[in-house]
């Protein structure tokens, strides 16, 4: 996007895309025509509200069209005990997102089918119910009727103004959309739906996030309705039943549902071709169910995706030269990714972090367990464990697998419920949830290291520095000010925290498509940009090369040197956790069996039976004479 050629490209498109639009009312000028018309912006408008709610957010609705009737009928009802259009349309946009609101609270527990029935289960009771309900009713028949009526200058009696109407107001949307995509917003839509966990772990509360988006959603679907009503005049509850959502959801799809242009495309294309070819038996062949099922089998992302293509061969027949998609190698084809990382630089406050009060009491545990219990599908995994970890300290977990280590360190971050004591920096945390106490000073790792596959690595560490301010919604769609400025800082901390990690080279690369270090490398800089008291390491070094786990023992002290951190790492590399520990638990079947330094702790007979067993094969083969420490490392190897 930064090539100078590809913006042109970008620009003359749009232009020429403006140009289309606008002349087309000329082209196509009968009444009938400029109707048909006037439908591809209003479903382009249904569709985006799909590509937030669906695309971005992950939440699959089968229930759009009930958000697009309560638009229409409500309009229409206000219009008929005068209520000017502008004013109906307004009240309207402001119940569908009351109504989103309440459709969207189930989606915080309910998911997958679950959650798609319930809003299947809204379009039927929209469609037989509710908007058969007196307070919706303009007429004595149970047909809805709109007269003609104006907004400002604009006058509806024309379906030509009618038209340009809509095409103004889908302009707008579109505009308002990109601006939510590229803010604070939207990357923390897309982060809850590509890993709400990671997302948590980062302060961002993962239900806040999906109420927000079906109240989006509902509004742009909300207000897609009242035009529909302004275009159409005359209507009934029926067309706007569930195969109608369905409809809506199968054109999304077929345009690219990630996508805001997706959206446009999928409307122009099942609307926009039988306008142009007429009705003929190519064009429903194009549109029908069989043209639909060919575009996706060959192009799954739908015709963006296909643009794209177009795009980036056009582009390398001309000489363009594209970036790779995949992470690109070192420099000199053999540096680790983590080699290149380094923390030298002093500690700058780029993230907000817990205080103190001056008044409270010296803090002699920055985190401190007593007696945590986790019972998952009755079964006791992790039994009354005692830890704690001091301000300043690296703290080693080990154990074999299946030890209970990952299910402790879940029941602290508060991903998995549990019983006992839970303190951090003294506040007992156990009744918070995790985005909380993410906030009060907890940062936390993954033992896959995925993050949010479809951001990039810039985006990533955007997400994390949202702990240090929130982006909010209305002024940073209006792009005001403060919004402005506030996206400005954060981006310039991002790009600061970049080059403090190493990772300027992979800042517009997608997540997905970093190798596991360097996704280790960005993870570690979202925790930067976080600035925990106490970070939590999932196997930090799992999945990546002998090399790269090598220079992650000087990366951890110089995280905790710049983060003044404490940490509690899970490793089962024992020479390197032990190197860098100040003390060692370790674990056997959700208890302690043994604690501190790491010298007494490798040499503690039951560690060494947990790691070798009791069976004096096993003990020999790894030599008779050697000292317990040595057997714990021959086990490893």
């Amino acid at each position: 996007r930064a090539l100078p050629v590809v913006r042109a490209a970008r620009a003359s498109l749009l232009a020429l895309a403006v140009v289309v639009a606008l002349a087309a009312p000329i082209v196509q000028s009968s009444s009938s025509e400029l109707f048909l018309l006037s439908r591809i912006p209003v479903f382009a408008l249904i569709g985006l509200s799909v590509v937030i709610l669906t695309g971005w957010a992950g939440q699959l609705s089968l229930g759009q069209m009930a958000f697009v009737g309560l638009g229409a009928m409500g309009t229409a009802a206000l219009d008929s005990r005068g209520v000017p259009f502008g004013a109906a349309a307004g009240y309207m946009c402001f119940v569908g997102i009351i109504l989103a609101l309440g459709v969207g609270a189930p989606a915080l527990r309910l998911r997958g089918l679950y959650l798609t029935v319930t809003t299947l289960a809204l379009a039927v009771a929209a469609s037989s119910y509710l908007l058969r309900l007196e307070v919706f009713r303009s007429s004595s028949l149970d047909t809805s009727v709109i007269s003609p009526g104006q907004l400002g200058p604009f006058d509806f009696d024309s379906y030509r103004v009618g038209y340009y109407l809509c095409l103004a107001v889908l302009v707008a949307v579109v505009l308002l959309a990109h601006r939510l995509r590229t803010g604070g917003v939207g990357r923390t839509i897309l982060a809850v739906e590509g890993n709400a966990r990671s997302a948590a772990a980062m302060t961002t509360s993962p239900a806040a996030v999906k109420l927000q988006s079906f109240a989006i959603s509902g509004a742009v679907a909300t207000i897609a309705g009242s035009l529909y009503a302004a275009i159409t005049r005359s209507f009934q509850a029926d067309v706007f039943g569930p195969a109608e959502s369905l409809q809506v959801l199968a054109m999304t799809v077929v345009g690219g549902i990630g996508s805001i242009g997706g959206a446009i495309l999928g409307a122009v294309y099942l609307l926009g071709v039988p306008q142009i070819f007429g009705d003929t038996n190519t064009a429903r062949l194009a549109t029908s169910g069989i043209g639909l099922l060919l575009i996706l089998r060959f192009e799954p992302g739908g015709l963006i995706a296909l643009v794209d293509k177009g795009r980036d061969r056009l582009l390398t027949m001309i000489g363009v030269e594209l970036a790779p998609d995949d992470d690109p190698a070192p420099a000199d084809g053999s540096e680790p990714a983590v080699a290149r990382t380094s923390l030298s630089g002093p500690a700058r406050p780029v993230g907000r972090r817990r205080v103190l009060r001056a008044d409270a009491a010296p803090v002699t545990a920055a985190l401190e367990l007593g007696g945590v219990s986790v019972v998952l599908g009755g079964r006791a995994i992790v039994r009354d464990v005692d830890l704690n970890v001091a301000p300043g300290e690296i703290v080693g977990l080990i154990g074999s697998n299946g030890a209970g280590k990952t299910t402790l360190m879940n029941a602290i971050s508060g991903f998995v419920p549990a019983t006992g004591g839970i303190r951090l920096a003294g506040d007992d945390i156990r009744d918070l949830p995790p985005h909380l106490r993410a906030r009060r000073g907890l940062g936390r790792s993954f033992q896959t290291a995925l993050l949010y596959p479809r951001l990039t690595t810039r985006e990533c560490v955007l997400v994390a520095l949202e702990s240090q301010h929130r982006t909010e919604l209305v002024p940073s769609l209006l792009a005001l000010p403060p919004a402005v400025r506030t996206e400005a800082r954060a981006r310039a901390a991002a790009d600061e925290v970049l080059e403090m990690m190493g990772l300027q080279r992979y800042a517009e690369s997608k997540v997905a498509t970093l190798s596991t270090g360097t996704r280790r490398i960005v993870e570690l800089a979202c925790l930067v940009a976080v600035r925990p008291a106490v970070i939590l390491l999932d196997e930090p070094m799992a999945g990546i090369a002998q090399r790269e786990s090598e220079a992650f023992g000087p990366l951890m002290l110089d995280l905790r040197r710049h983060l003044d951190a404490a940490l509690l790492i899970i490793e089962h590399d024992i020479p390197l956790v032990s190197s860098i520990s100040d003390r060692l638990y370790c674990l056997e079947t959700g208890v302690v069996i043994a604690e501190g330094s790491p010298d007494e702790v490798r040499g503690d007979p039951r560690v060494v039976a947990s790691y070798l067993g009791t069976d004096d094969r096993a003990i020999l083969r790894s030599g008779d004479h050697a000292p317990a420490a040595a057997l714990v490392t021959g086990a490893r190897r």
